[in-house]
């Protein structure tokens, strides 16, 4: 056999080496059609997920929460993470449970291609100045690929002090991700392109002001979608834990749960305010 013969034999064998281990990984699990069941494949699927699978899943959700009558934001309560979702961003280590789930829907005036730098902007704590006491954030990916869209992804560690409440400073570092799924075809992604976005705190934070208080786990995830011309859709449920416990509170209470979900729709307030000035 000549060397050129033993060339191709040895290239159409690594073709299909390639091929029978494709075949042999597992198939993604669909995204499934109820809202509690997305959130959690959502937040387990992040990167996981291809552009398509994604895709699939953004529709799921303009359906299940009714995106297409939207009236007023969906506020409601979804089950807890399980430990063995938060391998994903590699705190399987920690008990997820005391962390109440939470979502919230919300529709305000903005496009994508405004809302994409407000999200990945350095100086947030000058944007958000009503959340963030001080805010510094690093990039840990190449910000300038994902801008020119050679990544897809970008990722970043962020220190910030807040005040939520009187006497209850706190500071904390956490990491975020962002990701861009572009328009592939009206078929597969009707809504142009996406964006998601994942953030989650490893440690509990550090209160400055009090020991009374706990905020010992935070997880988040974002879609926002564009809904028609002017108007972005924004899917966000979050997982979270905190006590106040000077005064016998904490996520597990009504009251609670409210307050938080009410600031994340202040949140899209000033984000809708700051698409006005892109």
């Amino acid at each position: 056999m000549n060397r050129l013969r033993r060339l191709a034999l040895g290239g159409s064998l690594l073709i299909a080496l390639a091929l029978t281990t494709a075949a042999c990984e597992p198939a993604l699990e669909p995204a499934p059609k109820d809202i509690d069941g997305l959130a959690h494949w959502l937040w387990v699927n992040y990167l996981a997920a291809n552009d398509e699978e994604m895709a699939d899943a953004l529709k799921k959700v303009h359906t299940v929460a009714d995106f297409a009558a939207f009236d007023e934001p969906l506020r409601m309560t979804i089950t807890d993470l399980e430990q063995g979702e938060l391998a994903v961003v590699e705190m399987e280590d920690r008990d997820p449970k005391p962390a109440v789930g939470m979502l919230v829907t919300n529709v305000f005036d903005c496009t994508i291609d405004k809302l994409e730098p407000v999200l990945y902007a350095l100086d947030q704590g000058a944007k958000y100045p009503e959340l963030y006491d001080t805010y510094s954030r690093e990039y840990t990916s190449d910000l300038g690929a994902f801008q020119a869209r050679e990544a897809n992804t970008i990722s970043w560690t962020f220190t910030y002090e807040a005040t939520p409440m009187p006497a209850s400073r706190y500071r904390t570092t956490s990491n975020g991700q962002l990701r861009y799924v572009p328009d592939i075809d009206s078929d597969v992604t009707p809504f142009g392109d996406f964006l998601l976005q994942r953030i989650w705190m490893p440690q509990p934070v550090a209160y400055l002001e009090t020991d009374a208080n706990e905020f010992t786990l935070d997880f988040q995830l974002e879609v926002y979608y564009q809904l028609d011309a002017t108007r972005v859709a924004h899917f966000y449920p979050v997982w979270r834990h905190m006590a106040f416990n000077g005064v016998g509170a904490s996520t597990d209470d009504d009251w609670v749960q409210d307050t938080i979900i009410g600031g994340l729709l202040d949140f899209d307030i000033r984000t809708e305010e700051l698409c006005q000035g892109q």
